[in-house]
This record gives structure tokens, C-alpha cells and sequence, in this order.
């Protein structure tokens, strides 16, 4: 294959597979308004403009620096994949280890001092994107274009199937199994509480004696 058509079917590749990820991934958008409140969508959204920067920033730029150093007479790919690669799970490690000392203060400074697992979650997203971008990186630079594609597409259908998982069926089956409980224990709430007789009692002992002057019903 000659360079030129090379290079423009692994840019289909790559660019299809980003457009299609995209466009499932913006089809969450109106799953995530009609299952959470304003607020509670505005918490996904805050956290997803945290997520811009610290991407770029656990990353250090070195999908850069290793598509340059491999390509070195004087380096070994192997060793500066590995390099790198270790670099970026040190400093993952670092960043999740950091954020979980001080998750709590961090998580009142934000206001979610109720919900200061938000933050370990997403530290842990975090350098679970950073670690793997060098993979990716990897796959570029050995112009795997169909494997990469799979592996971002595999990765983007596992997202959805998730939201649908968690916020569909979990959420239904938890309002169902409430409901489940709650009508079993109405019979027992009935069957203990001070239900009302028919006939009242009162009424009963009127209609007996509603003409003898000894009736103390009322």
C-alpha cells in the first residue's frame, strides 16, 4: 500500500471512529436530562469540566513525546514505551493516592461534603485514561488503525451499555422491589393497626337501646 493511500484510509479509520463515539456518546445527553434533576445534572457537568483539564494534564503531552523518541536511531521503542508507560502509572498512582488522603476536605471545599466518593471515582477514572492513552498512542504508531477503532468503539459501547444498566434497569428494578416491599408489608400494618369494625360499635348498641334511657353510647 502506497504511503498516500495508507495515510488517508488509517485518517478514515481514526476520524469514523471518533465521529461515531461521539455521536453515541452525545445520545446519552437526553438519558442523563430525563433521569436527573437540574442539580444533579449539574454535578455530572462540573465534573466532566474538571475532566478536560486534568486530562491533558496526568497525560504530560507524552503521546507526543513517545511518537518522537521512537522514531530515534538511538532509542528502542520497547524501552520507551516502557518508559513512559511506567511514568504514567506513577504518577496516576500518585494522583489517586493524593486525592484519597484528602478527599474529604477537597469534597467540602467543593460542596459535596455528603458525596465525597464523587471524588474518588474520579480520580480513579482519571488515571485509568491517562494509563491507557499511551496504548493508544502505541496502536497509532505501529499504524493499527483497525484495532484501535475496535478497541475505542468496544470501549464506548461498554460506556452505554452501563448508563442503560445503572440508570435504567437499576433504577426501575430498585422502585420495583420498594413498591414489592411496600404492599407486602401492608398486610401486616393492616393486620396490626386499629382498623375500623363494621358495624361500629357505638352504632350497633344504638340501635339496640336507642329507646332506653340507660343507653350510654353516646
Amino acid at each position: 500500500m502506497s504511503p498516500l493511500r495508507q495515510l488517508v484510509s488509517q485518517t478514515a479509520i481514526y476520524g469514523l471512529s471518533s465521529i461515531v463515539g461521539r455521536f453515541l456518546n452525545y445520545l446519552l445527553v437526553p438519558l442523563y436530562t430525563y433521569t436527573y434533576t437540574a442539580g444533579e445534572y449539574g454535578v455530572v457537568s462540573e465534573f466532566y469540566a474538571y475532566a478536560g483539564f486534568f486530562a491533558v494534564l496526568l497525560a504530560f503531552g507524552l503521546e507526543t513525546g513517545y511518537f518522537r523518541f521512537r522514531q530515534r536511531d538511538d532509542m528502542d521503542p520497547a524501552r520507551v514505551y516502557a518508559g513512559a508507560l511506567g511514568f504514567l502509572t506513577l504518577t496516576s498512582l500518585a494522583f489517586v493516592g493524593a486525592v484519597a488522603v484528602f478527599h474529604a476536605p477537597l469534597a467540602d471545599w467543593l460542596r459535596y461534603p455528603d458525596h465525597p466518593e464523587y471524588l474518588l471515582w474520579f480520580a480513579a477514572i482519571l488515571a485509568l485514561d491517562a494509563v491507557t492513552a499511551l496504548p493508544f498512542a502505541r496502536l497509532r504508531s505501529e499504524n493499527r488503525a483497525w484495532r484501535f477503532a475496535g478497541i475505542k468503539l468496544t470501549e464506548i459501547g461498554l460506556t452505554i451499555a452501563l448508563n442503560l444498566f445503572f440508570l435504567l434497569y437499576c433504577r426501575r428494578a430498585e422502585a420495583g422491589s420498594w413498591a414489592a416491599s411496600l404492599l407486602m408489608t401492608r398486610p401486616s400494618a393492616w393486620a396490626t393497626s386499629s382498623l375500623p369494625t363494621w358495624p361500629p360499635a357505638a352504632a350497633s348498641c344504638c340501635c339496640c337501646c336507642r329507646n332506653s334511657a340507660a343507653c350510654r353510647c353516646a
